[in-house]
């Protein structure tokens, strides 16, 4: 079903006539069946001229899109604080041609934005999935959703776009 629903996921964003580049990062807890998530959906749009998915294997993958650079990374590797240093480290040439930043994480499951380092804008996106035994006698409760952000090229990340799990 998680196939499914990333596949129709994808579908609705081509709609709007941009490329969709898909990028798969591991959590703590997937590491090895995100490499599966990788081939199917790569599989499932290997005709498809308008979806590309990303190959990295590393645990931040980073793309440079227009004036932002976008870091998506799980989010469990140490404090908040260290992503900026880290990313630039990384990535200092697509640190130096960017105007923006911003990091998307998802490790604790919860919609928030968290504070800004500077220019860096970190984005902790909520989880499909629902609670499971542990996460409900330790009290980590958020609501299932999924969460689209709007970067234009020319401003950064515009708008949000949520949609909870009913």
């Amino acid at each position: 079903s998680y196939i499914s629903l990333l596949v129709e996921y994808i579908n609705l964003v081509r709609q709007f006539g941009a490329h969709v580049h898909v990028f798969c990062v591991a959590g703590n807890h997937d590491y090895y069946s995100t490499t599966l998530v990788r081939c199917a959906i790569q599989g499932w749009f290997q005709h498809a001229s308008d979806v590309s998915v990303e190959q990295d294997l590393s645990p931040r993958q980073h793309v440079l899109y227009g004036k932002s650079l976008l870091t998506f990374m799980h989010g469990d590797d140490g404090p908040t604080r260290n992503y900026p240093s880290i990313i630039a480290a990384e990535k200092p040439a697509m640190w130096g041609k960017s105007k923006w930043r911003f990091i998307f994480t998802g490790h604790f499951h919860t919609e928030r934005e968290l504070p800004n380092f500077g220019d860096i804008t970190v984005y902790r996106m909520p989880s499909l999935a629902g609670s499971d035994d542990y996460h409900a006698r330790k009290g980590y409760r958020s609501r299932k959703a999924i969460i689209g952000y709007v970067v234009s090229k020319t401003r950064g990340v515009i708008a949000t776009e949520i949609a909870p799990v009913i």
